[in-house]
Parts: structure tokens; C-alpha cells; sequence
């Protein structure tokens, strides 16, 4: 991992770790949640365009903040209506601008956009707001990143068989293996030593939700791959911090935190 990349993930988690257990610091909490979003949301607009569609992006960038704003404001029961309503201004847009052209692509990429980005950081609101909310995000963030560290490290010392040469020609074979078997072991390392967590994950939770991660979370690097592959990028953005865009960095947590929230509500630990 480049010394960009350890200090910037070093910072991080710093910031995200006292923005969560300090309620006087919340605000930072919010700063990096809305900042992410409306960075990811204009890279994921940014690469549709590449393709020439024409989606609305002030409709799409709103969208995406009045679904974590309705998140944010502890207020669930809108959710579907303004899914509804973005549906419906995309469509309208879509005819102002554009008429048939292309339509079926530019509204479907204007809807899925603020669903693939916004839904995800806005269920990070309602995990905080569980017992234990805290812990239940320190461990979702630590335990879903470390796929992408095994992998990378396995990937540099270990590997030798493409995963996906066409989607991530980077990927290997056993760094997919690594990183999944090391996000079991680091799932196992922070119930046990993180203060708390062992009183809101038990071993059995632990390695579910680590396999969960450790697959899931691969098949989100991957499915953000293909977005770019399809746009001709190499990188979503850039972020100044090694790791490529935004949406580089937040791909495996899109697809993790859904995962997380449902199960956290099957085996009733959000009470």
C-alpha cells in the first residue's frame, strides 16, 4: 500500500472515529458523509457522460442529497416518495431537453445513480442511530475495507491468475482468496480487541457478516469496475488521496451497508 494511500486511510479513520463517539463533533461526521456523496454522485454522472447520455445532473445531485438528508434527519417514511419524485423530474427533464432521444438510457442512469450512491450512505444515518451505533460503523468501515487490503497485498506477493482481466486487470485470483480470508481474521481481531464490540457482535456474527463482506464487497469493486471499463476510465475521479475517486474508495461500502442493515435487522440487534 503507498505511503498516500496508508496516510490518508490513517486520517480517515481518525476523524471518523471521533466524529461517531463525540456527539459535539457529529458535524464532521455529516461533512464527510454529504462531501462523499455529492463527489461520487458527480463521478458516476461524470463517466455516463463519456458515454454521450445526456442525464440531468442538478435533478441526480439533488436527488442524492434529499435521500441522506431524509436519512440524516432521522425520517425513513419519505424514502419512497422521493424515489417517486426523482423518477418522475427525470422523465420531465427528459422531455424538455432531449425528447426520445436516448431516453430510456438517460432517465434509467439518472434514477439508479442517487439509488446505487444515495440509498447506501443514507442507511450509514440509520445504522448510527441504532444501539451501539458507533460500533455497528466502525466495524461495517474496518471489516468491509479489509478485503481491499488482503487483496492488495496477496494480489502483490501472491498472485499470478487474473480475476477479471477485462473488468480489473489488476485483480488476481489470490488476491480475491487473501483478502476474503483476511477479512474474516480482521472481522475476529476487532470483536475481540475493539472495546464494546464484543457486546454487539458475537464470533458467530463476526465471521457471517466477514464472509458476507468478503464476497459482497468484491462483487461491488467489481460492478464499479465495469462502469468505468464501459466509460474508458481507469480511475472514477480523482481524489488526491491514491486511491483513485470516490467512488474507488466507497465501491465495496455501496454494496456492504445494505447487507449490514438487513442482517443487523434479522437478528434483531438494531433494538
Amino acid at each position: 500500500m503507498t505511503a498516500p494511500r496508508f496516510a490518508t486511510a490513517i486520517i480517515f479513520l481518525i476523524i471518523f472515529v471521533i466524529s461517531i463517539y463525540m456527539p459535539t463533533l457529529r458535524f464532521l461526521f455529516h461533512i464527510l458523509v454529504f462531501l462523499g456523496g455529492i463527489v461520487a454522485i458527480l463521478e458516476y454522472f461524470s463517466m455516463a457522460k463519456k458515454k454521450n447520455y445526456k442525464p440531468d445532473v442538478f435533478i441526480g445531485v439533488v436527488g442524492t442529497i434529499v435521500i441522506i438528508y431524509n436519512a440524516a434527519t432521522r425520517s425513513s417514511s419519505d424514502l419512497i416518495a422521493i424515489i417517486s419524485a426523482l423518477i418522475m423530474l427525470s422523465f420531465i427533464m427528459q422531455l424538455l431537453r432531449s425528447g426520445f432521444e436516448n431516453a430510456y438510457s438517460n432517465v434509467a442512469i439518472n434514477v439508479v445513480g442517487p439509488l446505487y450512491i444515495g440509498i447506501p450512505i443514507a442507511i450509514l444515518y440509520w445504522l448510527l442511530n441504532f444501539k451501539s451505533g458507533p460500533e455497528i460503523l466502525i466495524f461495517l468501515f474496518l471489516v468491509a475495507w479489509q478485503t481491499d487490503v488482503g487483496g492488495y497485498f496477496g494480489g502483490k506477493f501472491l498472485g499470478r491468475h487474473k480475476m477479471s482481466p477485462q473488468l480489473s486487470p489488476n485483480k488476481t485470483v489470490e488476491g480475491g482468496i487473501c483478502g476474503f480470508i483476511w477479512t474474516i481474521i480482521s472481522a475476529f481481531i476487532l470483536v475481540r480487541f475493539w472495546p464494546g464490540m464484543h457486546n454487539v457482535f458475537s464470533y458467530y456474527d463476526a465471521f457471517i457478516l466477514s464472509v458476507l463482506f468478503g464476497t459482497i464487497g468484491q462483487i461491488g469493486d467489481l460492478a464499479e469496475s465495469s462502469l468505468k471499463r464501459d466509460a474508458g476510465v481507469k480511475d472514477s475521479g480523482r481524489t488526491y488521496t491514491g486511491h483513485g475517486g470516490m467512488l474507488d474508495i466507497i465501491d465495496s461500502l455501496l454494496f456492504c451497508t445494505p447487507i449490514l442493515y438487513i442482517y443487523l435487522r434479522y437478528r434483531g440487534i438494531y433494538q
